[in-house]
């Protein structure tokens, strides 16, 4: 995806700070030509190496995740 310049952070305790207050993401698909979306939690951990680790969850009651593996265009 283009980003242009003025709106390019590099600095990766920017993103995660920003991650960490801002804690869901917008999952968003097509289904039989229409669009779907779902609010996901998101939370950031950093391990004992000092890694960041970024998890979230899709309940299995909601049917968006049957259409992750549709080989569709």
């Amino acid at each position: 995806m283009y980003i242009p310049k003025y709106n390019l952070i590099k600095d990766a305790e920017t993103i995660f700070r920003f991650m960490q207050e801002n804690s869901f993401a917008l999952v968003v698909s097509e289904q039989d030509g229409k669009i779907i979306a779902t609010h996901l939690p998101v939370e950031i951990e950093e391990d004992s190496k000092g890694e960041k680790i970024i998890r979230t969850h899709m309940a299995k009651a909601n049917l968006h995740w049957q259409h992750f593996t549709d080989n569709k265009e």
